[in-house]
């Protein structure tokens, strides 16, 4: 689909992308909640296993493989949702360590997003982070204080761009659908494809805002750090 939408806008791959995400993790959901087909059972057929050569001397029980490939999955998901929690946990940490700033909140009020967008600075942030999603947070890097008005509105509008779409929560949603197909490929690549598409996006969005492409690069570079 994505394929077929090339000429669209990021927004509307990273939509398909998101759409995914969504599908598979409300997939297992789903399989419990439909009601199975009726299947003719077929008739058993007996197998017959003939030893020559007089008595074993040990018996060898049998494999049970299904216990052992449900132990490798929920090792897998509990090792990524470990990484998960860590993560959280550390972005909370580095929330923690900033403080509020009124630095650009008269562009966060011009957006018309109404979700209480709070600005902090300092705290070891390295580059411009959005995280939350009821009460969205906007992390500056303490040299933003010394930032010309242009290219700390070029970052502003990107992370606004991020809270416009629950791009924090839906990356979210991306990497519990990693924990629980850890070992499908194509659940880590939809979850690449949607971290590119979302990053255009937001670039989409500084542009329309008139900004010159030339500053929008210099930030979308240091997302990418």
């Amino acid at each position: 689909a994505t394929r077929l939408l090339a000429e669209h806008s990021a927004a509307v791959r990273h939509l398909v992308w998101t759409t995914a995400i969504l599908a598979i993790l409300v997939l297992p959901f789903a399989s419990v909640l439909v009601p199975a087909v009726p299947v003719r059972a077929l008739a058993p057929v007996p197998i017959v296993l003939t030893i020559y050569g007089g008595d074993a001397p040990n018996s060898l029980s049998p494999v049970d493989w299904s216990t052992w490939i449900t132990r490798l999955w929920l090792f897998g998901s509990a090792l990524l949702g470990s990484r998960i929690l860590m993560a959280l946990a550390r972005i909370l940490r580095l929330s923690w360590r900033t403080e509020r700033s009124s630095l650009g909140q008269a562009f966060v009020q011009r957006s018309g997003l109404r979700r209480g967008i709070e600005v902090r600075i300092g705290g070891g942030v390295l580059v411009p982070t959005t995280w939350g999603v009821l009460r969205p947070v906007i992390l500056l890097p303490a040299d933003a204080r010394g930032w010309t008005p242009e290219r700390l509105d070029v970052a502003l509008a990107h992370e606004l761009g991020h809270i416009r779409r629950f791009d924090w929560l839906t990356q979210l949603l991306a990497q519990v659908a990693c924990a629980l197909y850890w070992f499908h490929p194509l659940a880590w690549f939809a979850e690449r494809q949607l971290r590119h598409e979302r990053e255009l996006a937001c670039d989409d969005g500084v542009l329309t805002r008139g900004i010159r492409g030339s500053v929008a690069n210099v930030v979308s570079r240091l997302e990418s750090i």
